[in-house]
């Protein structure tokens, strides 16, 4: 709903007054919103079992779709926040997207990590708009620079991540022989 709005209401912070539809739409989304916030406190995050199987992927490439939804929806309501001056709700929010895409960088498949990344780059972009345009406080800015400081175990993760995709790729291209 939101990325019918023009401009998006996940491009940039936006007054409620100016997309009435997508601001009803959101408050209906408050409990979702909240659960988001709740479940991006989680330092480690496993979607579903880990294995390498060709036949069930599907399993986890659907759930890609709505964990990007849910990274628009946090993004859109943190762009409201930030543009009627609910400053601290939008950073929380802001944080939280960035916490999803860390918990995408937990996943074993490398199809996760470019998620992952792309989570982050949609965030930073109404981010960067909000400190050029805003100029919030030195407080907030160091709230904002921590954001970006979200840990990222990129090594452990890349290992584990080129671990899962040979055995995929095995498993893919051998399965009718063996199953490793």
């Amino acid at each position: 709903f939101f990325i019918k709005s023009k401009p998006s209401s996940k491009d940039g912070p936006w007054l409620s007054k100016d997309h009435p539809q997508t601001a009803e739409w959101l408050k209906g989304h408050r409990d979702t919103i909240d659960k988001l916030l709740q479940a991006a406190k989680k330092d480690k995050c496993i979607f579903l079992p880990i294995k390498a199987d060709h036949m069930n992927f599907g399993e986890y490439i659907n759930h890609l779709s709505e964990i990007r939804q849910c990274a628009w929806l946090l993004i859109s309501a943190a762009n409201n926040d930030l543009a009627e001056g609910r400053f601290n709700t939008g950073i929380e929010k802001y944080l939280s997207v960035f916490r999803m895409a860390e918990h995408m960088y937990q996943q074993p498949a490398m199809l996760f990590h470019i998620v992952g990344f792309g989570i982050e780059r949609y965030t930073l972009e109404p981010l960067n708009q909000f400190v050029i345009e805003y100029q919030p406080s030195l407080e907030l800015l160091l709230i904002v620079s921590n954001l970006i400081d979200v840990e990222n175990n990129w090594n452990d993760y890349w290992l584990r991540t080129l671990e899962y995709e040979k055995l995929f790729a095995k498993n893919m291209t051998c399965y009718i022989a063996y199953e490793t």
